[in-house]
């Protein structure tokens, strides 16, 4: 993108910012060559702080994990947020739930309250990962989001894992078999479907 000739321009980048159908880092304005010092004139162009770092067009009700998942590079949704976004519990979950690499940054909890990270080596591949809601969150796969369940077992307990295993399948738009070929594509082996 070409360096804006002015005020009018960079204005005119501002708004095209908060436009987007997400919130937007500040560090995307150095990408369009333009000073973050512009970021204090929120209040005029109709853009507010979402959080650390992290802007947004007031008043559009960003979700918890759209803003958080935008905190991270690479971050997706997962777990509990996961189940959310695919419409299958009613309600957003109090803490959202993002997936980063085994190395990667991690934002300080004082500038993401609410957030849950989970880390992993084994990183997703494109099947497994999809775009979902009207913020376009990265969101792992249905099959995915259970395999993660049984693998962060010991964060967020083990009848959690069964519940998402019954939410996923009973909604018929993923099967155990899907599930079972996951859970193969990441190596993880020790995972059961609940019996009953």
């Amino acid at each position: 993108m070409n360096r804006p000739n002015g005020i009018g321009d960079a204005w005119t980048l501002l708004l095209q910012l908060g436009e987007l159908n997400r919130p937007f880092r500040s560090r995307e304005l150095s990408e369009c060559r333009l000073p973050r010092a512009w970021l204090q004139f929120t209040g005029i162009s109709g853009l507010e702080r979402l959080a650390c770092g992290t802007y947004g067009r007031r008043g559009r009700g960003y979700s918890r994990i759209c803003v958080a998942t935008r905190r991270v590079d690479r971050g997706f949704a997962c777990l509990s947020s996961a189940l959310w976004l695919h419409g299958l519990i009613p309600d957003e979950p109090a803490d959202a739930w993002v997936c980063i690499r085994h190395k990667a940054w991690k934002p300080l909890a004082s500038s993401t309250p609410n957030t849950q990270f989970v880390r992993t080596s084994r990183w997703p591949v494109l099947e497994d990962l999809c775009l979902l809601s009207r913020w376009n969150v990265p969101t792992t796969a249905m099959a995915r989001t259970v395999v993660d369940f049984f693998r962060f077992r010991h964060r967020v307990g083990l009848p959690a894992a069964h519940k998402a295993f019954e939410l996923v399948v009973g909604s018929g738009r993923c099967t155990a078999a899907e599930i079972e070929a996951c859970a193969d594509r990441y190596q993880l082996r020790r995972w059961r479907p609940p019996t009953h």
